[in-house]
């Protein structure tokens, strides 16, 4: 009987273990998972949050380099429309010499040793020999030709100019007009190269400063700004009044 009744005890203490590791057991998966959620969830929710703040970051950087990129084209608008601003006052401000009325010029006689800009040029005409056409006659083919320009008549006035050159190929005034005309009609690579022999023989100052002048109006037009404002600088050592030059170096210093 006693054997029997421990036996019971004893499956009776089984059966109560039993159920109590299956209960705990069972508490234990429930913390598990609980725990495991709210880690997931954690986890879940801190790389949501970094991944807001990485999206945070991408749209400031979209932001600031839209912002530059419209700094940026407005600059560059501001720099199109400061050179055409430059264009159209120096179109308006460049009145060329030889459109210039006669009584507003300056000619002086090429055959007068006191009169010549430069005295090695007067040298070198002399050593040379070469025959230069009478006061009178210089004069009444350069005011002729100024005159035909002021016309309109820009091909008449260039054939002179030619003929006169061709007859005297180291008269600067004549390729001072001829490079004058060139660059009107905006030939620009000629007229440079005639205005460079010009300035090369020798000018008057006025025509010195115009010819310099031009030369910077047509880099301008190249948009050669250091080359240009050199160009002008030269044309205000003849002529310090050259109010062309003035303003146009006065925009030059303005350019962003």
């Amino acid at each position: 009987m006693l054997k029997k009744y421990i036996r019971k005890i004893i499956v009776h203490w089984i059966t109560i273990s039993g159920v109590a590791l299956i209960a705990v057991g069972t508490l234990l998966t429930y913390v598990g998972k609980s725990t495991s959620n709210r880690f997931d969830d954690k986890y879940l929710h801190q790389s949501i949050g970094g991944k807001s703040s990485q999206v945070d970051k991408l749209v400031k950087s979209k932001s600031e380099l839209l912002v530059r990129i419209d700094e940026y084209q407005k600059k560059l608008l501001e720099k199109s429309e400061t050179i055409q601003r430059l264009k159209d006052h120096v179109n308006k401000l460049n009145v060329i010499a030889a459109k210039q009325p006669a009584d507003e010029q300056v000619d002086v006689p090429v055959d007068k040793p006191d009169v010549v800009t430069s005295e090695q040029h007067a040298d070198k005409q002399i050593k040379a020999g070469i025959h230069i056409v009478p006061e009178e006659n210089l004069h009444d083919i350069i005011l002729r030709a100024k005159s035909l320009c002021v016309e309109g008549k820009d091909d008449d006035a260039y054939k002179i100019m030619e003929s006169l050159r061709q007859k005297h190929p180291d008269f600067g005034q004549a390729y001072f007009m001829l490079g004058t005309i060139e660059m009107y009609k905006e030939n620009y690579v000629k007229g440079q190269a005639l205005l460079n022999r010009a300035i090369q023989l020798g000018l008057p100052d006025d025509d010195m400063a115009w010819a310099y002048h031009n030369l910077g109006y047509s880099l301008l037009q190249k948009q050669d700004f250091k080359k240009a404002k050199g160009f002008l600088e030269k044309a205000m050592e003849f002529n310090p009044d050259m109010e062309e030059s003035k303003k146009a170096l006065k925009f030059l210093d303005d350019l962003p």
